[in-house]
């Protein structure tokens, strides 16, 4: 951990940001009578965490505005300045070039699952979108009969590497042709992000592309890029965020397995200090061949996506679901907070969510809303069903990933 870069967030938290200023003297002035917050405190009073050297950019639309619904399923909406953001990248870019030679100025494709243009969700959603370097493609449009496609762009831009969601590149895999397998064998190297990676699972997606060198980055929109795999293996934390260990009371740090708490470095429009996750993990001292200083994180359960199998086989990923749950807080100005999706069987979907109490009188319209862009999204299912607050325990139930397949594919 970084003291000076810690303690300049903490002093500069106390000093500009609503709720640290309001409980500076409870917490005696230190980082470390700090309490825990949540996502749930921060989706329901953004406002609070928002520094008030940043307000005039803020208003002016000066800041980046960063949509995450979280792979746990609470909704939040995180600022970052350009410079800050900038700083928290170039971190992660720093050992990309050196563990795996690859440059900011590469081409390279990613994924998303929805679009915003002035803030606003954008209404058409193309296939692929291409700035500058970089090939984003859709998520929510990768299915068997659009596969062909995805693999014609990627082919033609002649990318050096990949960044994406082991669900997604998983999804890639299960579509592709021997003929396309090679396109990706072709690249130097993928980044995976976003769920949880066990290691049978990269060594499953080595042995069909053995060319390439795949590392796990552990990250959150939140602090950005807080640990990337290096070619030994070991997970590093880098200086975008300090890492801590709780119990299961979140009453005391420990060393072994725990609770995953961040705390950023970089972003000073809207700084989260010890910032519950919703992962599993411990932290070991560093002591790798590759020359890293500092401390690895072991993730042991995190957030994991999946595949959504429809009953016409034109499977999805999960991410699909982000699309909906966006589309409607976009319509809404972000009624919901937090949301959870089970597949029981193959021709059914629930839809469990939290609404923000103001809300209570447009329930009846936000389901609507809802059961439209499901029927639209997933219509090859019989059944969708929406459960509004108090028929879902959130905190039992929803601690790693947002969406639950309780049945089997054809060959699982």
């Amino acid at each position: 951990m970084d003291n000076c870069l810690l303690e300049r967030m903490v002093t500069h938290c106390f000093s500009t940001v609503p709720y640290y200023e309001k409980i500076k003297e409870q917490a005696g002035d230190s980082f470390y009578g700090l309490p825990i917050i949540t996502k749930e405190m921060v989706s329901l009073n953004p406002d609070d965490f928002l520094s008030s050297s940043y307000v005039k950019p803020y208003e002016l639309g000066r800041l980046i505005n960063k949509k995450t619904s979280g792979s746990t399923g609470t909704c939040l909406t995180i600022y970052w300045s350009h410079g800050d953001d900038t700083l928290a990248n170039l971190e992660a870019w720093k050992y990309r070039h050196k563990w795996y030679g690859v440059s900011i100025k590469d081409k390279y494709v990613s994924f998303h699952s929805t679009l915003y243009y002035a803030n606003r969700l954008a209404e058409e959603e193309p296939l692929f979108i291409q700035r500058g370097n970089n090939l984003s493609l859709c998520k929510n449009k990768l299915t068997k009969q659009t596969i062909g496609e995805y693999f014609e762009l990627i082919k033609s831009v002649k990318p050096s590497w990949m960044f994406l969601q082991p669900s997604v590149l998983q999804l890639l895999f299960r579509y592709a042709s021997e003929e396309q397998l090679s396109i990706l064998n072709d690249l130097q190297y993928i980044e995976l992000t976003g769920e949880y990676l066990s290691e049978q699972t990269k060594k499953a997606f080595e042995s069909l592309i053995p060319n390439v060198k795949i590392a796990n980055m552990y990250g959150t929109t939140e602090t950005g890029c807080v640990a990337l795999q290096c070619p030994c293996g070991h997970m590093h934390i880098l200086q975008n965020a300090v890492v801590e260990i709780f119990d299961d009371e979140y009453k005391h740090q420990t060393e072994s397995e725990g609770n995953v708490v961040l705390t950023t470095l970089k972003n000073y429009a809207m700084p989260l200090l010890r910032y519950r996750i919703g992962d599993k993990g411990l932290i070991k001292r560093s002591n790798c061949e590759c020359g890293f200083c500092g401390d690895d994180i072991i993730i042991t359960a995190g957030r994991e996506g999946d595949i959504v199998y429809s009953p016409d086989g034109n499977n999805k990923t999960c991410y699909s679901f982000l699309k909906v749950v966006e589309y409607v807080n976009d319509e809404f100005n972000n009624p919901i907070v937090q949301f959870n999706f089970v597949q029981p069987d193959k021709q059914s979907l629930v839809m469990y969510l939290q609404i923000k109490p103001s809300y209570d009188k447009w329930k009846r319209s936000i389901e609507q809303l809802l059961y439209d862009k499901l029927r639209e999204e997933f219509s090859a299912f019989v059944n969708i069903k929406v459960v509004f607050d108090g028929e879902y325990d959130f905190e039992r139930n929803n601690k790693i990933k947002f969406f639950e397949r309780k049945c089997l594919s054809e060959g699982e």
